[in-house]
């Protein structure tokens, strides 16, 4: 049996959508229903105590290249208080997929808000932040629900992005794998 995804009231193959690359359709899921992080329980004191240069070593120029896909996220450094992001990914000489990202602190919470196709966001608030870690959560979204940031250290360090939730009742995961564009020199 043949799994489909329905977008727009049009369903196609899970499989059509992972030839054409995961992310456009976790961003599209994402902006068809957004939701906020009310009523998500309060990780005591984490957000308090963080800083936006806790989250500095996401900045760059992060690429990865799979199967003829072209996936692109590029960070600035931290600055009044938020990173910005952009991302897209290419197919076939073709942009498929844009989106905005930016991390900010709102209140006593830091919050990525992803906005996909340049549309409106969705928030995922900061749960976890080690020093080569970030999780970003917001457990009444489909999917994802999980984005988790990690920088794997070195001469040509990795920036590992881990989508993880659910999708008519099944677990989806998927790992994007970025090396800084400077290294692919």
């Amino acid at each position: 049996m043949k799994e489909f995804v329905r977008i727009l009231n049009i369903e196609l193959p899970i499989n059509r959508w992972i030839s054409c690359g995961i992310l456009p359709v976790v961003f599209i899921t994402a902006f068809l229903f957004p939701v906020g992080n009310k009523g998500q329980e309060e990780k005591t004191g984490l957000n308090r105590a963080c800083s936006m240069n806790d989250l500095s070593w996401i900045s760059g120029n992060w690429v990865e290249e799979k199967d003829g896909t072209r996936t692109e996220e590029t960070w600035s450094k931290p600055a009044g208080d938020t990173l910005v992001g952009t991302g897209r990914t290419i197919k076939n000489n073709k942009t498929v997929f844009t989106e905005y990202m930016q991390i900010s602190r709102e209140g006593e919470t830091i919050v990525m808000t992803v906005y996909p196709f340049i549309k409106k966001g969705v928030a995922f608030k900061l749960v976890k932040l080690e020093p080569l870690e970030a999780v970003f959560e917001n457990l009444l979204h489909d999917f994802p629900q999980r984005l988790v940031y990690t920088l794997q250290p070195g001469p040509k360090g990795k920036l590992t992005v881990h989508l993880e939730g659910v999708a008519e009742g099944k677990k989806i995961t998927d790992d994007y794998v970025f090396t800084n564009e400077k290294d692919m020199e």
